[in-house]
């Protein structure tokens, strides 16, 4: 998966409070109200006073997502009464939302120890397992869970998921079937069955448990992966188009409210897009309107570093014809391969395509050098410096129709450079819009005047160079 997906994949966990990491636990009094509707004894041990308080501390750390704090707050009530189970539940799922599982299991595990009854601890335990990718083991937990809470949809929605990430959609299918039935009116299970689906190449079948999902839960950020893979796959392309086109123009018609000061969030969306232009690209190259993909995931390439959207384009570059610019983007592909991990798909395929171009593989490092070396400069525009300043400050911008900068602020209260912001306005900057809907897109940028008798360089600043967002395992929701 490519950084731009996984920028969809993150918004729509952002966006629209989906299946979430920090997902809110259950009070103390509403797990004993649990376990009395369920006909279970609440467990006799009483928790001291003082850790009472502490877990009412950690409990609104917790729904507030300071997850840092409500872990020590958890451990503090442990502390004080070792034998205060829910604490420890607490602290497991605080511990999974700080992205260290192998914490959460012994918590989760010393849980079930204190609490044997508790209807969901095997699922608990489970989501830990998953995240620690001891998938044979969450399986095993779940299947003993439906042994204690037969037919709960989440249970086997969280098995099926487990075998999506072992790579067995086909043992998936039947457990988000199980799930679908057992939840139709929660949109999760229908999309996960959805991508299983694509993986077992039952593209209609996709389609249809797509469609089902949004019409539940019309989640951009899922609408746009759903989007990237029909079209990966070359299937179903016109109800990917349709999805791809709604996704887009929503985020467009929202950042054109956009004003300063502009807040992280507008920012976030602003990048998002990017990767989203990217698919609607990638759609639009799949059903051979060649012009059309160049826009929007050229828009794209300019706004995010990522090597998926250099290598979309070269080969669209290449379906024109234009071998020169389709070397230059198989390239920078390469260039944005971080050195630390093997290629992925997109850049084995980059340095593959790279190689038959140019003829002979000897010369991609040469070419790739080339590449890295022009990278900024196609970021860049000159300003004249007629008030001979000096100075390097960082703004925030937002561009407007035409590429022109419409309106900027500095990072920084103080700004030696602030006479030259009309001479920026002036200037064509490298963003290209790709429809008339985009009418405004914040972006960070620099300027740099290293000498007074010199021409200063305004510089877009990528998304991307050196992050690359992690996807999340999501808390089972049967365990909330």
């Amino acid at each position: 998966m490519t950084l731009l997906k996984l920028f969809g994949f993150g918004l729509s966990l952002l966006l629209c409070a989906a299946i979430t990491v920090a997902q809110t636990p259950n009070t103390e009094s509403e797990t004993e109200q649990q376990a009395k509707h369920s006909g279970e004894s609440v467990p006799e041990h009483v928790p001291k006073p003082e850790a009472v308080v502490a877990y009412r501390e950690g409990e609104a750390a917790y729904k507030s997502k300071d997850m840092a704090n409500a872990a020590k707050a958890f451990e503090a009530a442990i502390k004080i009464d070792p034998e205060f189970a829910i604490a420890w539940r607490g602290l497991g799922r605080a511990k999974m939302s700080l992205r260290q599982p192998v914490q959460a299991e012994a918590a989760f595990r010393k849980f079930m120890e204190l609490s044997p009854d508790h209807p969901y601890a095997l699922a608990n335990l489970a989501w830990a397992l998953t995240a620690e990718k001891k998938y044979n083991e969450a399986i095993d937990a779940l299947k003993k869970q439906l042994e204690i809470t037969p037919d709960v949809g989440d249970v086997y929605q969280q098995i099926g998921d487990a075998y999506m990430r072992m790579s067995q959609p086909e043992r998936a299918i039947p457990e988000f079937v199980k799930a679908v039935s057992l939840l139709p009116q929660n949109w999760g299970p229908h999309y996960q069955l959805g991508q299983a689906y694509v993986r077992t190449h039952e593209y209609d079948k996709a389609a249809a448990s797509y469609e089902r999902a949004f019409a539940i839960n019309p989640l951009i950020g899922r609408m746009n992966d759903a989007a990237f893979e029909l079209a990966e796959a070359n299937a179903n392309l016109d109800l990917a188009e349709k999805w791809a086109n709604h996704v887009v123009l929503d985020v467009e018609l929202e950042l054109n409210q956009v004003k300063m000061p502009l807040d992280s969030l507008s920012m976030q969306r602003a990048s998002a897009l990017a990767g989203f232009w990217d698919t609607l690209g990638w759609v639009k190259f799949r059903k051979g309107d060649l012009a059309a993909a160049e826009k929007y995931i050229g828009a794209s390439v300019q706004f995010v570093a990522d090597s998926g959207g250099c290598e979309h384009l070269g080969e669209i570059h290449e379906a024109q014809g234009r071998t020169s610019n389709a070397v230059e983007d198989y390239a920078e592909a390469l260039v944005l391969a971080p050195a630390t991990r093997e290629l992925n798909d997109d850049e084995k395929k980059a340095r593959k395509r790279l190689a038959i171009v140019l003829g002979d593989e000897s010369l991609i490092e040469e070419r790739v050098k080339l590449a890295r070396a022009n990278m900024e400069g196609r970021r860049s525009v000159s300003i004249l410096n007629p008030s001979r300043a000096l100075g390097l400050v960082q703004y925030v911008v937002i561009i407007g129709p035409g590429s022109k900068v419409t309106d900027m602020e500095a990072m920084s209260p103080d700004d030696p450079l602030s006479k030259l912001q009309d001479a920026v306005r002036s200037v064509t900057v490298p963003q290209a819009f790709p429809d008339d809907t985009t009418q405004k897109l914040p972006r960070t940028a620099t300027l740099s005047c290293p000498q007074e008798d010199s021409p200063c360089q305004f510089t877009l600043m990528p998304v991307g160079w050196g992050a690359r967002p992690q996807m999340l395992i999501s808390a089972p929701a049967a365990n909330q």
